[in-house]
Order: structure tokens, then sequence, then C-alpha cells
């Protein structure tokens, strides 16, 4: 039996580093790249008048790709004298890598054929590459040629490989007629670094297996052998240092990895397999769409992984699998990642994960809200859920399913410990999603420094299930939520999961500007802030104030389609707080600023505080009360001014008692003033009644009474309402206050001077006029460490405050 010549495909090229494995089946974005460089034509020489000659194409490919390739063989001269397929005088044929030409020369003479071969890329028609010609001699009719080998050469498709890698040898024997040959291989140098593997004859593939911390040079020869003649040639193949690599760099936009940023090579399409721990990157698509994503494999790596990322990717995302006990880095540089039904970047498993941004990085969500992502997703019906606002639902749950990809909670998420920092170059974050959360992590999410830019339709800004810890570094958030009969999803700036009893929000530096349109600013059940400058603006939907309930369905905070069935557990609740807290809000540094439409701060449980220990805390509710605490409030330092314009609603509103024992302090309101119980073991507190005619009413809502007044309502001045007012202590002004409308009324003023000395003297001027100064949202005080008193012009009118 004839063994003839052939030449497989080029082999899929392994490379590796060491403790990896990488594999991919596809492209990293749509547009296909050109991988074929080369295809050359071999085979016999010359062959009798009547004979056959094999010829055999071979490709050389870029990045050790295996593309599916189509072969079109063209005769291009001396059609009359030979042809392709079994019978006839066809001139091309799309056979594989091997074609037969017949010969049929009926002429008195010799006569020369040319042929050529093109191979083209069946997944991108335009990369296509033609050989040069082939000519085979067709001796004269009647004359045989005779069948011998003349010789042999050896090539290889790469001719460096990783320290584990594979390189497939080509032997291609120069021929005249048909004969039998027969091929041997052998490794004649190099022996202890590579091995030999499968072979098909006129190929054979080596595997690297250097283990040394030097490269190798690696000899294979090939004997070839028509049975008379026998011939035989060398080809050298270098194979790298081993690299027992923990650090990745993948650019995105070329789609390759780098275990030294140095040397590159194709994820998209090699596959490599690494020898210690296992770690892996494969490349996919989803199921019927032309989206990608790009996993790293870590549950079986044993110590800390580096990952650098950089470049684009239009439709995809990034998974990274952890062991869930080592760290992983995420060095972001100049990364812009456009999803579609991914997270951007996903670190799963529970290890802590530390990302570093260096220049501008944008990731954008592609994921829709009110749509299931990922494999656990199936239909269901008649099942309960528990609402954003912790209500129980009996609903029918319709959730889509996709076979790729992720119902993870964030754009960016971890489900370890998550902390994000810039590095000594600086760098940004800008997140824009309408499915979730911009940054989230399942245990807490850590800012240290950096620049973010963040906006959601769909939820949170930066969530966590644990706590969000805000160290330093510039935040700006913009988020839309929906709050009508058919949807119901919050947008609010920073939240931490409010099922949880210890969920935490620490605000400890920084500069923080959270703008909510039906959510919230900051929620979580216990609120601290220490520091930075921090601003809060939340509205909501016209018509949709606090306990404004609607039934029908919403989307919840899963993107699952929710039919409530009514009653009480089919409401829908907006509440655009600016800060709530579960059990604690506690300030104790740094300048918040909060405007609202609801609360400006409220802590909702019966048990809760809110604790002004230091710092400067400015408030402007629309439409609810400044503070409101179901619990007590304790004003211990810093600085307190609280507008609740509305009538009905208070500056400082606590359910329990209100404990000022330092600090200074300036409500105002509409018409009422709730302080419960307050305390008078600390100093003074100034309040004013008068008509409500005025705006200078106080007391407590429903007719209770300010400590120390009659009754709500009740008339001790006459003053009529002013824009300004002054205090003196003693005949010596020691605070000074400048409302922005004299349509408001004051009703609340405290501050250290205001001691608990029943002999001092108390004035209050409401016509002063102010030089000089510097203020608080107009809050002048002598024992503000922030402020300086204005010079001031005491006026001919005054006030008769209550005093407790």
């Amino acid at each position: 039996m004839k063994l003839l010549p052939k030449l497989a495909l080029l082999a899929l090229t392994a490379f590796c580093f060491a403790a990896c494995v990488v594999e991919a089946d596809d492209e990293v974005t749509e547009t296909e790249s050109t991988v074929l460089s080369d295809v050359s034509l071999s085979g016999s020489s010359s062959i009798s008048y009547n004979g056959t000659a094999t010829l055999m194409a071979t490709v050389t490919t870029e990045d050790n790709s295996d593309p599916s390739i189509t072969y079109t063989w063209e005769i291009t001269s001396g059609t009359d004298y030979a042809y392709f397929g079994s019978a006839g005088t066809s001139k091309t044929t799309t056979a594989k890598n091997t074609a037969t030409l017949t010969a049929n020369n009926t002429t008195d003479s010799a006569v020369q054929v040319k042929i050529k071969v093109t191979a083209t890329n069946k997944d991108n028609s335009s990369d296509a590459v033609s050989s040069e010609l082939h000519i085979i001699e067709v001796s004269k009719y009647g004359v045989t040629v005779k069948d011998e080998l003349t010789a042999v050469e050896l090539s290889s498709n790469v001719s460096t490989i990783t320290a584990t890698g594979t390189v497939t040898f080509i032997a291609t024997p120069t021929y005249t007629g048909e004969p039998t040959i027969t091929y041997s291989w052998e490794i004649t140098g190099g022996n202890d670094y590579a091995e030999l593997s499968a072979t098909d004859g006129v190929s054979v593939k080596l595997a690297g297996t250097n283990t040394s911390e030097s490269e190798q040079t690696v000899t294979v020869q090939v004997t070839a052998s028509d049975g008379t003649n026998s011939y035989s040639t060398t080809l050298d193949v270098t194979v790298s240092a081993s690299i027992d690599t923990d650090t990745l760099y993948i650019n995105m936009t070329s789609g390759k990895l780098s275990p030294n940023n140095e040397t590159w090579y194709d994820i998209t399409t090699s596959k490599t397999t690494f020898s210690n721990d296992t770690l892996s990157i494969k490349y996919t698509k989803d199921s019927g769409t032309s989206t990608g994503l790009i996993k790293i494999d870590a549950t079986s790596f044993t110590k800390t992984l580096n990952v650098y990322l950089s470049g684009t990717m239009t439709t995809g995302g990034v998974k990274i699998q952890t062991n869930g006990t080592d760290a992983v880095n995420v060095y972001l540089n100049s990364v812009s990642i456009s999803s579609s039904n991914y997270p951007c970047i996903d670190i799963t498993k529970g290890s802590a994960a530390n990302v570093y941004l260096t220049g501008t990085n944008t990731l954008k969500d592609g994921r829709a809200y009110g749509t299931g992502y990922g494999e656990e997703y199936s239909t269901t019906s008649g099942a309960t859920y528990t609402d954003d606002d912790g209500n129980i639902v009996s609903c029918t749950v319709v959730k889509s399913a996709i076979s790729e990809g992720s119902d993870s909670k964030g754009t960016l998420y971890s489900k370890g410990n998550l902390t994000i920092s810039e590095t000594t170059d600086g760098g940004s974050l800008l997140v824009t999603q309408a499915y979730k959360n911009c940054i989230a992590s399942k245990g807490t999410l850590t800012i240290n420094s950096g620049t973010y830019t963040l906006t959601s339709t769909g939820k949170n800004g930066l969530f966590a299930d644990e706590s969000v810890v805000v160290n330093d570094g510039t935040i700006t958030f913009s988020g839309t939520g929906t709050v009508s009969t058919t949807a119901l999803r919050k947008a609010n700036g920073i939240k931490a999961d409010s099922d949880n009893s210890n969920s935490t929000v620490y605000i400890k530096g920084g500069s923080i500007d959270l703008t909510a349109y039906n959510g919230k600013g900051i929620a979580a059940s216990k609120v601290y802030i220490s520091g930075g400058t921090n601003t809060i603006n939340v509205t909501g939907t016209s018509g949709y104030t606090n306990d404004d309930r609607k039934t029908g369905y919403y989307y919840t905070a899963d993107g699952e389609k929710v039919t409530c069935s009514g009653g009480t557990s089919g409401y829908i609740t907006c509440a655009p707080e600016g800060i709530e807290g579960d059990t604690v809000v506690e300030i104790s540094g740094g300048t918040t600023e909060v405007y609202a439409q609801d609360d400006g701060v409220n802590v909702s449980s019966s048990s809760a505080t809110f604790t002004m220990k230091g710092g400067y805390l400015y408030v402007y509710a629309t439409k609810g009360d400044g503070i409101d605490s179901n619990g007590t409030l304790t004003v211990s330092d810093g600085v307190i001014v609280s507008y609740a314009p509305t009538g009905s609603e208070d500056a400082l509103d606590s359910d329990s008692k209100t404990i000022i024992t330092g600090g200074v302090v300036a409500g105002v309101c509409g018409s009422t003033m709730g302080l419960s119980e307050y305390s008078t073991s600390g100093q003074k507190v100034l309040y004013f009644t008068g008509s409500s005619s005025n705006g200078m009413r106080a007391g407590m809502p429903g007719g209770g009474g300010f400590p120390g007044s009659s009754s709500s309502g009740s008339s001790s001045s006459s003053s009529s309402s002013f824009s300004k007012v002054a205090v003196a202590v003693d005949g010596t002004v020691k605070y000074a206050f400048e409302l922005p409308s004299s349509s408001f009324g004051l009703c609340v003023l405290s501050c250290p001077s205001f001691t608990s000395s029943t002999s001092s003297s108390y004035t209050v001027y409401t016509a002063p006029t102010f030089s000089g100064g510097t203020s608080f949202h107009g809050l002048y005080a002598s024992d503000a460490s922030e402020t300086t008193l204005p010079t001031v012009t005491k006026g001919s009118s005054t006030a008769t405050p209550s005093i407790k």
C-alpha cells in the first residue's frame, strides 16, 4: 500500500507559562482578525504521461491559530495535459489540503503543467492567501518516469515554544513519479527538554518539557525513504525557560495574554497547559449572539493572583473565578468594557479583591432592568418575594434564561471584600448601568482613593451586603429610579444591605456628590460620617411622596418582574430620603449637606439613635422632617442647620427624647417643632412660639407642646416674622443666624454659650445687620470652630424666646 504524503492542517499550537492553562474558542470582539499568513504547494516535480501526482498544501498562520480552511486548487497552465478529479478535464477542485492531479499527455513532447492553491479562512472570507506556482513536467506520450525519492525538507509552524508548549514539524519530500515513502522521526539533541507525540507520517508534534530556568535548543530529525533512496534533514526549535507565573497581562483590544508584559499569546484561538497550579483563561461566545466573555479560572491556584487589564472590549466581560481564599489584584489601565449579557468585571468565589486604577477606565453595563441573566434562571410561579421595603410579596416571578453570563449584582462585582484605589499615577473609573449596582461587593466595599463617576437607572452607585467604607476619593453619583404602578426601582447613591441588621456605611474622607431621583442618598442599618465633603441631593416622582402606595407589578432589585396579589404586601412605597439608617446615624466629622424631598436624615427603628458628635451638617427637607429619629436624638458637638419648610414637618424630630449637651444647632421649620422629652442636663435651648401666621410656632405635632410651653400654637410673642437673628448672652453677641427667607419660622437655637446657668440673661435681636464674618449656611457662632461672628448692629427689634 502506498503512503501518499499528506499535510494535516496546522495543529493548535500550545504555549505555556508554568502553573497555567489557557483555552479559547473564539475572538474577543465581533471583528474577525486576519490569521492566514502564507500557503505553499509541494509534490512531485515530474510524472509519467498518464501518471498521477499528490499535491500538498502547507498553511502558515499567525499566533498559532487553527482556523477552518477551504482550499481551492487551480491549473493555471497546461490544462490540455492534466486534470483534477477522476475523469474529465476539470482545472479546479476544492479538495482538502491534498489533491490528486492526473496527467493526460498524448503529444510527442514533454509538457509543463502549472498549479496554484488558494487557502481561505471559512470564518472570514477576506482572509485568504495564494501559493506560488508549482511546476510539474509531464513526459511525452509513452514515456514512464521512474518513481523515486530525490530529497526531503523539514519545516515547523513556529521556531520557539514555551516551556510546555507544542510545535508541529512538517516533512516535505521531493520526488518523481509516485513512490511509496516512509518516515522516521527522532530527537537528536535536547532529549531532556521535549518529547515527540502523535504523528501522521508527514508531520509530527513535539511537546516541550523544560523545567529548567534557561531556554533550551531541541533538534528534530526526519528520515524519508522509498525503499531504495533515503534522505535525512534536521531542524532546531527553542523551548523557553519554565515560568511559574502569578501574573497575567491581558490586552483586550488584541485579545492577547502575557506572563511578563513582553511575550504575548493569542487567547482567542490558542490552547495551552501550564505545569504546576492550574490557572486557565478561556474566551467564549454566548450562544446565539456575538458577545464574548474572558474567563480566568483560578479556583485551583494557590497564591495571590495579579491580573493586569488594558485595552477595549466592545461587547463582553471579564470573569475571574478565585479559589475563595487567596486574594486577587486587578489592575485597570485605561480599560474600556461595554458588556452585553454579563457584568463588565465579575470576581467570584469570595476571595478578597483589590482593584487598582490607572488612567481613565470606563465600564458600561449592557444588561437591562427587568431581565434575569445567568444559567440559574428558570420560569417559576406561586413564589414569594421580599421587596425593597421588607414586605413579603405573593407573586409570579418571570425569569428569562441565557446560556452564558451572570446575574451578579454589579457592573464591577466581587463576591468577597472589594477594595479600590488609584495608583501613584492617578486613576479614575466611570461606570454606567441600567441593571443593578455600579460597584458592588457581597462583603465589604472600600474606596481608598481615585475619581469615580457613577450613573445608574437601575439600582445603586456603591452597594455592599455588609459595609461600604469611603476613606478618600472623589465620588459623583447620578441615579434615576422608577416609581409607578408598573415599576419600582430605587437608584440610591450608597447602600449597605437593609436586610442585614449590621450593614454599615462609613464615610471617613474624600468628596462625595450624590444625586438621586426616586432613591436615597445613603442607606444602611448604620451610617457613620466622620470626614469628607459630602453633598446629597434627592428628589422623587411628582405625586409620589412618602407613604404613597400603588398596586400592580414592578421589577425588583434582582431584575425580576413581580406581579403582586394586592393588599398591603402589594404596595409600593417611595421615600426619597437623604440619609437613612435603620438603627444608627452618627456624624462626628466632615461637612455634609443634604437636600431631600422627604426626611433629610431618618433613623427608622424605635430603638434608633441619631448622634451628632462633630463636623458640620446642613439639611434642607422640602416635604419631610429635617432630622427624624424614631428613637433618640443627641447632639454633643458639631454644627447643625436643619430646614423643614413644610408647615407640618419638623426641623428636629425625635420620638423618644432629644438631648443637646454641646454643639451648635439651628432648627428652622414652617410652623411646628418636635423635641420630645428634651434633656436639661446640657446647654440651654432657645425656642420660639407665636401664631401660625408669622411662621414662628413651636410645639409637638398634634398639640403636645414644646417642653416649657403651654401648648402647641400658643402665642407668647407678637413679634413679626424676620430673616436675621442675633443672640446676646449677658449683653455679648454669641450667636448670629441668617435665614434664606422671612417666610420660615425660626424654631430652635442652641450653642455652648447658652449655658445651663439660670442666672444668664438672653437677648434676641430680630432686626440686626451683619458685616463680615464667616458662616455655615448663614450660621455664625462663637462656639463653632469654622465660623466667625460678623460685626452685628443689633437694631431695635427683639423677640422673647422660651428657654429650656
